[in-house]
């Protein structure tokens, strides 16, 4: 799943880089399998005071962006623009509230050529049907979340239950 001599893209820096990855992954192939007593720790901490809060947001933004652009089959961009829509249209309206937002739409728009080059990789890699990929990221009996909860109902049967109306079913 690397992309040239990386697994994460250097180019992201932080944020969405693990995303892209499992997103390549996917495409190529590989399963996502839950392992509920893993665990992990992050051995420096992060400060998101003043300077470095402005920099989270907007690396935030651009990677999501860059994220989308790289992995997301167009047709299923396309069919799922009037949900997607509102949602950028909001992001973008942050802008009034944070102007350095700005910058990350103008940082993802300016490396477009990049990112191209890049998607052109992942869209020949790929080994899903444009079906397979639809079936990851929408609703109904073969969605990726109903899925997930399968499995995890699977490795922990009873423990997992539905909210209906002040009551717990399994």
């Amino acid at each position: 799943v690397r992309s040239g001599s990386e697994y994460f893209r250097e180019m992201f820096e932080s944020y969405y880089e693990d995303v892209d990855l499992a997103w390549r992954a996917r495409l190529r192939g590989w399963t996502a399998v839950l392992e509920s007593r893993a665990r992990a720790w992050h051995v420096r901490e992060g400060s998101l005071a003043g300077e470095h809060r402005v920099l989270a947001r907007r690396r935030a933004l651009r990677n999501r962006i860059w994220t989308l652009l790289l992995n997301e089959r167009a047709s299923i961009w396309i069919r799922h623009l009037p949900l997607w829509l509102p949602h950028e249209l909001f992001q973008l309206a942050k802008i009034l509230r944070h102007p350095d937002l700005l910058l990350a739409w103008l940082e993802a728009w300016r490396a477009l050529p990049r990112i191209l080059e890049l998607r052109r990789e992942n869209r020949a890699r790929a080994r899903l049907s444009p079906a397979q990929e639809l079936a990851l990221f929408t609703r109904g009996d073969g969605s990726l979340l109903r899925r997930i909860r399968r499995r995890i109902e699977q490795r922990l049967p009873g423990r997992i239950g539905r909210r209906t109306g002040g009551e717990v079913r399994a």
